[in-house]
């Protein structure tokens, strides 16, 4: 079994690297520091980069204007994107097989908590600076 990766794809993966690197990891301590709400317009900033590099969505077939990846370059790309908590959020880039639940994948998670997150930041929480929230859920609620 062949396990070297094509050319075309390591060209692919090269320049998801450089992006990451070059683009996502400076804002590692926004991320950290700042509110979400805050980093939201340089993430759509970063997002429409990712698109007009075509980039964006890989995994999804050609037909669809994706890359039509195969389940070993999806890999790949997955690998360099994982690198940073923002790669797979800015890539619009899901796992093929979800596992759909909380803390068993690290890239479901953070997609879960990138979602969460931006969801209150728009819908919930006031526009004043938070440090803590905490939710509670009626008893009835919890099975």
């Amino acid at each position: 079994m062949d396990f070297t990766i094509p050319e075309n794809s390591q060209r692919m993966i090269q320049v998801v690297r450089d992006f990451i690197r070059q683009e996502v990891y400076p804002l590692a301590q926004d991320f950290l520091n700042a509110s979400f709400r805050d980093l939201l317009p340089v993430l759509r900033e970063k997002r429409a980069k990712v698109k007009a590099m075509v980039l964006w969505a890989p995994h999804l077939p050609e037909v669809y204007a994706g890359q039509g990846l195969g389940l070993i370059d999806f890999a790949h790309i997955g690998e360099e994107l994982s690198c940073s908590p923002l790669g797979h959020y800015l890539f619009e880039y899901l796992l093929a097989f979800s596992c759909e639940r909380r803390h068993f994948c690290p890239s479901c998670h953070q997609k879960h908590v990138v979602d969460f997150g931006e969801r209150l930041c728009a819908d919930v929480l006031k526009k004043v600076p938070h440090r803590h929230f905490i939710f509670s859920i009626p008893k009835i609620r919890r099975r």
